[in-house]
């Protein structure tokens, strides 16, 4: 029996939602629900929470619906926000499968969620956090203009996960300044809460490293890694040393980096995990090609591709790399192998795509450096392809070599019109 005498209309919305959502999950109408209880119209004030019900009428429908008393709502309530929290971490901590199932579990009750405001905004945070781990961007970016538009109704909480979740939109868009802009105002929400959230910290150093700056993607990293580390979240863990690693390998540091990538190699190794292998591997060569000793490079990323799948988006910039080092080695026939079977792979992004005819340019202008007219192809393309797509990418390091290379080649041919103006974007870079 229904045993509360007066409702808020706050409690009177969640039983009409939970009304709605027993009687959809039945396959009963209106109709069928409130026949000899309460009219039809007046049954649709109940679902929608546009009237506080009498308690006796909540008593008959929850008879006719199977509901024992408002303990079953209670256990409800008490079972979603259990099963919302994990799903998170789930997500948070690369669970996938867990998080798949958990989210899916709590879909059934998507209907019921558009009703209860309780539920609502948490469930849609949850979906827009589902379609970027998904890489569902379209849907994303609709969940992410809807939310955007009642972000200021939310509590600090649930401002902290939806600027967090902007942040990691706008990186998987590649939009690192944006993407800085909405962890800092998550970062915001996690002060005044006073409790740290080290998912959080990870992506701000994941962020400030796409930005080049290495002392605060260490900071961070250092910060996340502490938590991690002590909640023995050993793939987290090995997140931030990766962006510590990469952080040394950028601010010149290499034995360190060195030291922290053979690190991560074992961890993998211990683990069996070969996506760690791999990209630890990765980075160990990199860093070993600014110490210049190749043939440790060549070796590190030739092991590198070993442990990665045939469908991993990350072989591309692997065999890029790899493939740089057999053209200035004079190895033309097995750099020329690699940039074939490069080719085949039909996932390529637009950059590797662009870097893959960069490398195909190179190929041919070390084997042929006599063929003028494939130098000429080389320099439109640069000019057309190459720069537009850089520029629109605000990938500064990368443009001011190639402003610097059209600059000199233009110079040679003396075009010192066109040559100005690229060394003039090359300072202003």
């Amino acid at each position: 029996m229904f045993n509360q005498t007066s409702l808020s209309l706050r409690e009177a919305r969640a039983i009409g939602a939970y009304i709605r959502f027993m009687r959809k999950k039945k396959h009963l109408t209106q109709e069928q629900v409130c026949e000899g209880i309460c009219s039809v119209t007046y049954l649709s004030k109940i679902e929608t929470g546009k009237v506080i019900p009498n308690p006796e009428i909540i008593d008959h429908l929850y008879e006719r619906l199977g509901v024992t008393t408002n303990s079953d709502l209670k256990l409800d309530f008490d079972h979603l926000k259990i099963t919302l929290y994990e799903c998170r971490q789930a997500f948070d901590n690369v669970n996938y499968p867990k998080a798949e199932e958990l989210y899916q579990e709590l879909n059934k009750f998507e209907d019921y969620f558009q009703q209860e405001p309780e539920f609502f905004h948490q469930f849609r945070l949850l979906t827009f956090y589902h379609r970027l781990v998904t890489y569902k961007m379209d849907e994303a970016a609709l969940i992410f203009e809807e939310l955007s538009n009642i972000v200021d109704q939310f509590n600090q909480e649930k401002q902290l996960q939806f600027y967090n979740y902007a942040g990691i939109y706008y990186g998987i868009k590649q939009d690192y300044s944006k993407s800085l802009e909405m962890l800092l105002k998550a970062e915001d929400s996690m002060e005044y809460l006073q409790k740290k959230n080290p998912h959080l910290m990870l992506h701000l150093a994941l962020t400030y490293s796409h930005l080049k700056n290495s002392v605060m993607a260490i900071f961070y990293a250092n910060q996340a890694l502490t938590i991690f580390d002590s909640e023995l979240l050993y793939l987290k863990s090995i997140d931030c040393k990766m962006i510590i690693g990469i952080s040394y390998t950028r601010s010149g540091n290499y034995h360190a980096a060195e030291k922290v990538f053979k690190n991560i190699y074992k961890l993998g190794d211990s683990l069996g995990l070969n996506t760690i292998r791999a990209l630890a591997l990765h980075n160990l060569a990199f860093n070993y090609g600014f110490l210049n000793n190749k043939p440790l490079a060549k070796e590190a990323y030739l092991n590198s591709l070993s442990f990665r799948e045939e469908n991993d988006p990350k072989i591309a910039d692997t065999t890029l790399y790899l493939i740089d080092i057999l053209i200035e080695e004079g190895n033309y026939e097995d750099a020329k192998t690699q940039l074939n079977k490069l080719q085949q792979y039909t996932w390529l992004t637009k950059k590797s795509k662009i870097e893959m005819q960069l490398a195909w340019y190179k190929l041919n202008h070390k084997a042929f450096p006599d063929d003028l007219d494939d130098e000429m192809n080389y320099i439109n393309y640069l000019q057309e392809i190459v720069i537009p797509h850089y520029q629109s990418m605000e990938e500064k390091e990368f443009l001011k070599k190639k402003y610097k290379e059209l600059g000199e080649y233009f110079y040679r041919n003396r075009k010192y019109k066109l040559s100005s103006q690229y060394l003039l974007k090359l300072t202003e870079t």
